[in-house]
């Protein structure tokens, strides 16, 4: 739940002189384990009980009255949800476990909001078993869950969400999710049109120029921070700066940008490392390259945080798009309008 929207735990629960003694210490309990995003396992710490002015409450008591909390604010948010909305998605992994989070986008009274519905992680279920396709994916023996990123995975999962908040897809006027296959099948079978990340497609058109143009450098300079990574290097730097090397991540084209800068504050002192460090350094031609480059880069950067603006929008970002394709024609089969990565046109 978004607190900006809601106005966070204090719209639901509010003490006053005439609340009891143990309704105090619920609210308080409650606004200090989602103000500070803590794990329930927190609440049950030695330190924890010993410090906090608990009276008693136990570990269950806190988890009922959570799930009480939850009820009315599922309540307070199908009052307001309109009948027609969009939907937004996101999804990282982490921990080797993948999540997905479901916002609804709609106008109340002239006013935007956006508020989280759900954050799970995007797991298989016994509910399952009616999708098409899925039978190949029952668990074995060895394990009592498996995960499922197909298409229809993700429908059943946002059918169940919209079902919570007694809503059903039929409401959704549109989906903004990633370019990915998936998001496109699933769009496809709900029928509804697929507002693409527009960020996301700018990352993936960055990308292309780098493995591209940039493709020697940035391999010279990823091999120099791993090397800075090793054990004896990474003391040796730590005596001469006080920043540590950055490495390339495969999905978010900002590590570009990032591991760049991070160079070349770093090299003054990758310079002055002792012969034993043995840092493949990039060539003096390289490193003027990537001096003349990073104002372009940092240009992209500030591109890409413009479009992950709330108050860009769809206009917004195809007048960016014509202007960097005008600079950079190699970029349109990723920012045309008409570009394949485009679903619904």
């Amino acid at each position: 739940m978004s607190q900006s929207t809601y106005g966070g735990l204090d719209a639901h629960l509010i003490p006053s002189a005439f609340v009891n003694t143990k309704s105090e210490v619920v609210f308080k309990t409650l606004d200090w384990i989602i103000s500070n995003n803590l794990p329930f396992s927190w609440f049950e710490k030695k330190r924890t009980r010993e410090y906090g002015s608990f009276k008693g409450l136990s570990h269950n008591q806190v988890k009922h009255y959570m799930h009480l909390l939850r009820a009315s604010v599922v309540e307070d948010i199908m009052k307001e949800l309109t009948d027609k909305f969009g939907v937004v998605l996101d999804e990282w992994t982490h921990m080797s476990e993948h999540f997905i989070a479901l916002f609804t986008v709609y106008v109340n009274a002239g006013e935007r909001k956006e508020v989280l519905l759900s954050m799970t992680p995007l797991i298989k279920d016994t509910s399952l078993a009616d999708v098409q396709g899925v039978d190949e994916l029952q668990p074995g023996p060895e394990t009592d869950e498996v995960v499922s990123h197909t298409a229809e995975r993700h429908v059943h999962w946002i059918r169940k969400q919209l079902s919570k908040f007694k809503r059903s897809t039929s409401y959704i006027t549109f989906i903004v999710a990633d370019n990915c296959s998936v998001n496109k099948k699933m769009t496809t079978d709900l029928k509804v049109p697929l507002l693409g990340c527009a960020s996301h497609r700018l990352n993936l058109a960055v990308q292309d120029l780098m493995k591209g143009e940039f493709a020697d450098l940035l391999a010279k300079v990823q091999k120099v921070m791993l090397s800075c990574n090793a054990l004896n290097n990474a003391a040796e730097l730590k005596k001469l700066a006080s920043l540590k090397p950055r490495l390339l991540q495969a999905t978010r084209w900002s590590s570009v940008f990032e591991m760049l800068v991070r160079f070349q504050k770093l090299l003054p002192s990758l310079e002055r490392m002792p012969k034993r460090a043995k840092l493949m350094m990039p060539s003096k031609a390289m490193l003027k390259r990537m001096e003349r480059s990073l104002p372009l880069l940092t240009k992209w950067q500030s591109v890409m945080k413009y479009l992950q603006r709330r108050d860009c929008s769809a206009a917004n970002v195809r007048v960016i798009f014509d202007k960097v394709l005008s600079e950079w024609p190699s970029m349109e089969s990723r920012l045309a309008s008409e570009a394949s990565i485009v679903h619904s046109k």
